[in-house]
């Protein structure tokens, strides 16, 4: 089972523009912001780390 406990913060800078625009789409889905930023991280493909 995967480890989804979530311990790291991100701060994002948007601009208004920006977070309304995320906002809305948030609001569109029933999900909040935070919802939106995860779900297109996981569509992220892998990176390779060296």
């Amino acid at each position: 089972m995967k480890n989804n406990k979530r311990e790291t913060w991100l701060k994002v800078r948007l601009s208004e523009d920006e977070r309304t625009k995320l906002q809305s789409y948030a609001d569109s889905k029933g999900w909040s912001m935070s919802q939106v930023v995860r779900e297109y991280i996981r569509k992220l493909p892998k990176s390779d780390t060296k």
